[in-house]
């Protein structure tokens, strides 16, 4: 029930945003919504999707989906490349708080 739940939340988020080929996206939060939101926005083609989180676990589940992990902590080695100097137009919270 859960993963079911998880996964129409996900989905949800990125038709709300209307996210589409060329999308670029940032998801704050990368647990179970987290990551099926990325990975909904990577099956909707999204050009770019982004997840912020602080833990390296998390981070890693989000490099294996295709997403580009970026860690909250400023020193951290998570960040790969640097994002867009724009902000996303398309942006989920996911931080269940």
């Amino acid at each position: 029930m859960l993963l079911a739940d998880a996964w129409v939340t996900g989905w949800h988020a990125t038709e709300l945003a209307g996210v589409y080929p060329t999308s670029t996206v940032a998801i704050f939060g990368a647990g179970a919504v987290g990551l099926l939101a990325a990975y909904s926005a990577l099956l909707r083609a999204a050009a770019e999707v982004y997840v912020v989180d602080m833990i390296p676990e998390r981070l890693e589940k989000v490099g294996e989906i295709g997403a580009v992990p970026l860690s909250r902590r400023r020193s951290s080695r998570a960040n790969h490349g640097s994002p867009r100097a724009q902000p996303a137009p398309e942006r989920f919270a996911c931080t269940g708080r």
